[in-house]
């Protein structure tokens, strides 16, 4: 590449920068009002955000309209307090149309010159959500051809088929399939096993929903959503090896070159040793999906159970980390997403629960009666990929009362209870009613803000309360547009998402938007990427509008199968009969 051709490249680059923070950073070419773009469910509660370009009464009239007619179908006042955001910078009054309940295509109104984007109130609102973030894993499938049948625009030929070298002993493994973790082609064991866990977690909640999810994939005489999760669940049984350990994942030495597709990218791509954290993750999703599958395919079942116990042999062979200091990328490799791990007791305690709820055998009780107490307080966080224990209590609380330990259950539900109720008073103190504080705007604070959206459910499904829904709503308003950027982070949802989304697979393409349904990683105030990191420093944006749509700023933009499945997980609990 000759020196005029990188110079162009890198002025490209600079305006694109330039261009996508003025567009999303900035409100002044924006309506001032904050809603969530797709829209809200009946009998809950609704608001919107007025953004304040100046100081003034805080009672403002508003009206809601009909987005065909026109016609004003709701009226109201502001609340009379005004809220100075810290974490966005805005100073704000909240829009409270929570009566309102008819099924309509609404906007709201201020004056004629501030209007919101149009959403809609409507029982299946959050069903269309669903539906696309789940197809969206059907475009990560690696080692498979993409049909126009099933993926439209978006077709694509099979890539990956010769995965892959192990990196411990040169030796060729045939371990084709499974989904792209992220943006890139990598297949990693941690994110997939806690992506499938996510998902066989709403399956086992709403058994009555599986076969409402028409997902537009191929048949494979399963429902749509047990048949994808299969998709990843088929190529994790090729990680395993003979003594029961899990590689951690499959990568090239280097990212490929941004925009290459994935048929294209020829790189050598090895699996790495195995860990056991991803030998713990593999064996905890794997005994979810016993339980799940069992009903629909019961040798797939009983394989995925025998695959978990040989698992936990090998966790039980090898009673410290795996390997010594915990997971980090081989020397040669250059930060390719590794999900590095220095303490993998989490996962063995997922793990274990897993286990003890599927087979109800004493050795596994006794495990856990060891290691519950590694946790004081047990939940001061919602769960994530590295840290996996708070999605094991949620698991623990759902074991029959004649298997668990009631000591154990007790502790657990009254600091879920404990902790959720501490969330909702910061969601209701907070001007957007995100859950996020200020330290929680770091990469993936999307997924964040949904891990304790998820938690909130959980402890509505334990101590069933309007206010956790309501709270756990919220983050989903937040996630699609009600936000200081006035933006869904949801490609093709909502009026104003992503369409520079750090998405190799659609970067060559001629399409003016990206593949619907992928949540990107949003808000980060550490400037993880050189392009946010530049802006956070020149302009001094706050943590909530540190976010850039441009596929070069990989930490604020990239998508990840453990996000959407989140995002799966919250969408999936509320969609509606279909019947």
């Amino acid at each position: 590449m000759n020196f005029w051709f990188k110079l162009l490249i890198f002025i490209f680059t600079i305006f694109q920068m330039n261009y996508c923070c003025t567009s999303f950073a900035d409100n002044n070419n924006l309506s001032n009002i904050m809603v969530d773009q797709l829209g809200y469910l009946p009998n809950q509660s609704k608001q919107g955000v007025l953004v304040l370009s100046s100081e003034g009464s805080s009672e403002i009239s508003f009206a809601i309209k009909d987005l065909i007619s026109n016609k004003i179908v709701f009226n109201g006042k502001t609340q009379p307090s005004i809220i100075d955001d810290m974490d966005s910078g805005d100073s704000i009054v909240k829009l409270d149309f929570s009566s309102l309940n008819t099924p309509g295509t609404y906007y709201i109104e201020v004056n004629p010159q501030i209007k919101s984007y149009p959403f809609k109130i409507e029982a299946r609102v959050y069903n269309p959500l669903f539906l696309e973030t789940m197809h969206g894993f059907y475009f990560q499938r690696c080692g498979t051809e993409l049909e126009k049948k099933y993926a439209g625009e978006w077709t694509g030929e099979a890539c990956h088929l010769n995965d892959a070298i192990v990196l411990d002993s040169g030796k060729y493994l045939k371990s084709v399939g499974g989904w792209h973790d992220a943006g890139d082609y990598g297949k990693k064991i941690v994110p997939g096993a806690v992506t499938t866990g996510i998902l066989l977690k709403l399956c086992e909640l709403f058994p009555s929903k599986i076969n409402s999810f028409k997902l537009g994939i191929p048949d494979e005489k399963l429902p749509d959503i047990l048949t994808e999760i299969k998709y990843e669940l088929d190529w994790m049984f090729t990680m395993q090896r003979q003594d029961g350990g899990v590689y951690h994942l499959i990568v090239t030495k280097e990212f490929p070159t941004i925009g290459m597709l994935p048929q294209k990218d020829k790189a050598t791509r090895y699996i790495v040793p195995v860990s056991s954290a991803a030998t713990a993750d593999f064996a905890a999703a794997m005994a979810m999906a016993y339980r799940v599958y069992n009903k629909y395919d019961s040798k797939f079942a009983r394989k995925c159970l025998k695959a978990a116990q040989k698992a936990w042999e090998f966790l039980e062979k090898n009673k410290t980390i795996v390997p010594q200091g915990g997971y980090r990328d081989p020397n040669g490799f250059r930060h390719t997403g590794g999900y590095e791990d220095e303490d993998d007791r989490d996962e063995r305690f997922w793990a274990v629960i897993e286990l003890l709820k599927t087979t109800k055998e004493d050795k596994y009780k006794k495990y856990i009666n060891k290691i519950y107490k590694t946790w004081k307080p047990v939940i001061v966080y919602p769960f994530s990929w590295k840290d996996v224990h708070v999605f094991a209590v949620f698991e623990y609380l759902t074991i029959d009362d004649k298997i668990a330990n009631p000591k154990i259950k007790d502790i657990f539900e009254k600091e879920l209870i404990n902790y959720a109720n501490q969330i909702v008073n910061r969601i209701d103190k907070n001007g957007y009613n995100v859950a996020l504080n200020s330290n929680d705007y770091y990469w993936g604070s999307n997924g964040v803000a949904l891990s304790y959206s998820m938690l909130l459910l959980m402890a509505n499904e334990t101590a069933p309360s309007q206010k956790y829904v309501e709270a756990a709503l919220d983050q989903l308003h937040y996630v699609l547009g009600k936000n200081s950027l006035n933006l869904s982070f949801v490609t093709g949802i909502g009026s104003v998402f992503p369409k520079n989304p750090l998405y190799y697979s659609s970067l060559n393409s001629s399409n003016k938007n990206p593949i619907a349904g992928f949540l990107v990683g949003g808000p980060n105030s550490r400037g993880d990427d050189s392009y946010i990191y530049n802006q956070i420093t020149k302009r001094h944006i706050p943590p909530a509008k540190c976010y850039l749509d441009s596929y070069y700023s990989y930490s604020t933009n990239e998508i990840s199968i453990y996000w959407n499945a989140l995002l799966a997980f919250v969408s999936g609990y509320f969609f509606g009969d279909v019947n």
